[in-house]
């Protein structure tokens, strides 16, 4: 139970940088356990971690958008009362 809770405790939203720092470091630490060294891996493979680190990258923006598009319309909504 513990495990577990501890799990969830690691996961963070990708609200700030440091938890959009966290992700991508947790992506190489996976790749590097897959292929053993940094160095041996192959060019295709190292284009599609490139990928998904810009993927991590573009939600992290794309929440920090959001989170502000819904507070301008919650203060808008707070305006017209």
């Amino acid at each position: 139970m513990t495990a577990k809770k501890t799990r969830k405790q690691r996961i963070s939203p990708l609200t700030n940088a440091k938890a959009i720092g966290a992700e991508m470091r947790s992506i190489y630490r996976l790749a590097r356990r897959f292929f053993g060294n940094a160095d041996a891996i192959p060019p295709n493979d190292a284009r599609t971690l490139a990928q998904i680190l810009k993927m991590v990258a573009d939600i992290h923006q794309q929440t920090e958008i959001e989170q502000r598009l819904e507070e301008l319309e919650r203060l808008a909504k707070e305006g017209k009362k």
